[in-house]
């Protein structure tokens, strides 16, 4: 039909028309009839039918399979058979069953070729917030599924190194995927799982809920005290030293720029540090030196990257 109900006729002894009676609607001699198609009630968005003795199957838009008329072989699937089972006249859905794409009928028994079951994925992170470098872990949670199929993670819609395809694993009655990096930059991340799925159950997705924040590294700069020291020429100069880490990790930073300074005096500017994290400044004008002493010592700062907070140190005079 063209709304995709369902019509059907002929014999209806064991409710196989599915109007919800094996009496009637017609006699054809002493048997239920029916001369003309009638409704069955309760199906609509049919695509696919099939018949077998005594009972019929309806496949639905949506992927449901249903069944009625005779049930002693169990061919209805519903859970029970035998002859002291009742006829079914009415239309129910086959149990433990999906989706499915066809169906068929035999003598005695039915058939249908199944869909992938539906699968969800759970995405979930920790620690959540993060600090930059820090390592965070993406655990994916799929169900329902077999373990089969992999994972991948992505940020901003690109594959996290190194976790493209992480396979699942049965923890704590789960299947789940991890994935771990201390890649990610300072900021808020949109971090996406994508199950790709297996034969018998279907793709799906999970995003992050609030995304991954990655809040910038704490720093500390540590200042020796300034040493005055003789050049070659007589001349007294000064020799700085700090040194930039990652606070609490101890960790040096290296290639960044330090600024040294006495009260407003400025002494050097942009000094990269080393890969121990040290930078030196020397070689003072005579302003400079004097700011040194009048200030009796210097300040060191470190004026922050997108991935590195700002810190300051002081440091004194040994004259």
């Amino acid at each position: 039909m063209g709304d995709q109900t369902l019509r059907a006729w002929g014999d209806n002894s064991y409710g196989e028309l599915g109007v919800g009676t094996n009496t009637g609607p017609e006699l054809c001699g002493t048997l239920a009839c029916s001369t003309s198609p009638v409704p069955v009630p309760g199906l609509s968005q049919v695509i696919g039918i099939a018949g077998e003795h005594g009972a019929s199957l309806a496949l639905d838009a949506t992927g449901a399979v249903w069944a009625w008329g005779s049930n002693v072989f169990g061919q209805l699937g519903n859970g029970t058979s035998g002859d002291g089972s009742p006829n079914v006249t009415s239309p129910g859905r086959v149990i433990d069953l999906g989706a499915a794409s066809a169906i068929a009928g035999g003598a005695h028994d039915s058939l249908a070729i199944a869909l992938p079951a539906p699968a969800t994925t759970v995405l979930t992170s920790s620690p959540n917030p993060s600090t930059y470098g820090q390592a965070v872990t993406f655990t994916a949670t799929v169900s329902p599924t077999d373990g089969g199929g992999t994972v991948a993670f992505s940020a901003y819609g690109s594959t996290i190194a190194g976790c493209g395809s992480q396979a699942l694993s049965l923890v704590g009655g789960s299947y789940q995927a991890a994935c771990t990096t201390s890649s990610l930059p300072a900021g808020t991340h949109a971090i996406d799982a994508t199950y790709g799925g297996d034969a018998y159950y279907t793709a799906s997705a999970g995003s992050l809920d609030g995304g991954q924040v990655v809040q910038r590294a704490a720093t500390a700069v540590k200042a020796s005290p300034a040493l005055l020291q003789l050049r070659p020429t007589g001349v007294d100069d000064f020799t700085l030293t700090a040194v930039l880490t990652v606070q609490g990790t101890g960790a040096p930073l290296s290639g960044q720029g330090l600024n040294f300074f006495s009260g407003t005096t400025p002494l050097c500017g942009g000094v990269v540090t080393s890969s121990s994290g040290s930078a030196t400044c020397r070689n003072l004008t005579v302003v400079q030196r004097a700011a040194v002493v009048e200030n009796r010592g210097y300040t060191v700062s470190f004026p922050g990257t997108s991935n590195y907070a700002s810190s300051t140190a002081r440091a004194g005079l040994i004259s």
